[in-house]
């Protein structure tokens, strides 16, 4: 069947980690065409578009399957940190839109990604972007009010020292490392 979507997303992963990227990408268009209406097959076709140099389009695949998995969230029921798939799609459609340095983009998408609790890798990336932008504040509201029970947490730990560090506090980075 040519438009098998599992076996199309296998040879995407078959034809990227052996470099033939362009291989890839047809996979990648066939398992859109085949699943039009699922986030995971727009996400992998984002996936391809960067390594081909096709970064706006990718941006806006990304942000096609994310709002995809929100409609997702809605219709099924399903919560954010049910699906680890949102968290990684959220964190390359964010460093998509940072590489083409739509910075105002990026920390606009960040503003709903802590409010599941339980959405850990979503929030840790929105803290991230925040710092990134400078929006160090943000950044330690964020971490204080909904990540206050990972305090212990390995990357919790490092983003209070890249922003200690931010803020040029290097005693403060230094006593947290």
């Amino acid at each position: 069947d040519p438009l098998n979507p599992g076996a199309h997303h296998y040879l995407i992963h078959l034809n990227e980690s052996n470099g033939k990227i362009p291989a890839a990408n047809v996979h990648a268009e066939n398992f859109v065409k085949a699943s039009p209406s699922t986030s995971h097959a727009q996400h992998m076709y984002g996936h391809i578009l960067p390594q081909l140099g096709r970064w706006t389009e990718a941006a806006d695949v990304f942000l096609k399957a994310h709002n995809v998995h929100l409609n997702e969230f809605k219709t099924e029921g399903i919560q954010p940190h049910e699906d680890w798939h949102f968290a990684h799609n959220v964190d390359l459609l964010i460093s998509t839109l940072i590489y083409l340095d739509r910075i105002e983009d990026a920390a606009k998408l960040t503003g709903n990604l802590c409010a599941d609790e339980k959405s850990i890798e979503t929030c840790l990336t929105a803290v991230h972007v925040q710092i990134g932008t400078g929006n160090l504040s943000t950044a330690e509201n964020l971490m204080d009010h909904r990540l206050k029970g990972y305090r212990n947490h390995p990357f919790f730990v490092s983003l209070k020292i890249l922003i200690a560090l931010a803020r040029k506090d290097f005693a403060k980075a230094e006593t947290l490392v």
